[in-house]
């Protein structure tokens, strides 16, 4: 027995270890000015304003102005803002019959999403690049009517406005993992905070 706390106990001390070793490691990075590649959101709180209205016809059901609100937070250093409003604003679609990328009863998920900053100055929001909003594109694909039921999801994103600076070449891709009501974790392609983006310019 006495045996079996030793291993146990020398097995928390080397995990720990790892995670320190992990932790320096990350933090020796960000103190390079290294940037990470991307930004881990926690999506929570989640509120439905509005499901939108349904339509049905001979190719399937199409519901339109679905509009979720809740709140992100991030902790990924030098991140383009620490903490905002997400809203999402989407179609989702369930084909009648098997389609060529599309199977009969599943629901099709298409929209917009937004991140906007905790006291974000109303004036700068109007410019079409500023430093207080993210937003970029989804879609998904669900065995179920999310208006209907919660469940898991897996969504594909992609960032298409972010800083004070247009993007270049292909919207970068990232990801959302967690529930269908978009409570969970959204990562996104990293954009630096202003401080750092005149930082860097300089």
């Amino acid at each position: 027995m006495q045996e079996k706390q030793r291993a146990l106990a020398i097995f928390i001390i080397i995990q720990l270890i790892i995670t320190l070793a992990i932790s320096v490691f990350l933090y020796s990075v960000a103190a390079a000015g290294q940037p990470p590649a991307t930004i881990e959101w926690q999506l929570s709180d989640a509120k439905v304003i509005s499901w939108g209205a349904l339509a049905t016809a001979k190719e399937g059901r199409m519901r339109t102005g679905i509009k979720i609100a809740g709140k992100a937070v991030s902790w990924t250093p030098g991140a383009i803002f620490p903490e905002g409003a997400f809203s999402v604003a989407m179609n989702a679609f369930s084909p009648s019959a098997d389609m060529a990328d599309q199977k009969a009863g599943n629901w099709y998920l298409k929209g917009e999403w937004t991140i906007t900053a905790t006291g974000a100055d109303p004036a700068a929001l109007k410019s079409r690049y500023n430093p207080y909003a993210m937003t970029g594109l989804l879609n998904a694909s669900l065995p179920f009517d999310p208006t209907v039921e919660t469940g898991t999801m897996e969504a594909r994103v992609r960032l298409q406005r972010g800083g004070t600076k247009p993007r270049t070449g292909r919207m970068p891709a990232g990801s959302f993992s967690g529930k269908s009501n978009f409570e969970g974790k959204l990562t996104t392609p990293f954009v630096p905070s202003a401080a750092i983006a005149k930082k860097t310019q300089d």
